[in-house]
């Protein structure tokens, strides 16, 4: 496992949009989610470290960046 996270655009009338790799990795990736609101949360094995000790696991929310519009 690399520790990347990549996802793809779906198109009902074009097929598989293009693969992308997103800006960020994450390591000891064991789950991914959804809620009812649609949000996309990934779920690791073990956690970021703080003051040097490894935590037991952690849950984070993908959230978009959206362009912003120039006006």
């Amino acid at each position: 496992c690399t520790g990347r996270v990549y996802g793809f655009r779906p198109r009902a009338d074009r097929g598989v949009g293009k693969q992308r790799s997103f800006r960020f990795g994450t390591r000891y990736l064991i789950s991914i989610g959804q809620d009812n609101s649609r949000r996309i949360y990934l779920v690791t094995e073990r956690g970021p470290r703080h003051k040097g000790k490894g935590s037991l696991g952690a849950v984070y929310r993908l959230v978009p960046r959206r362009k912003e519009i120039g006006g």
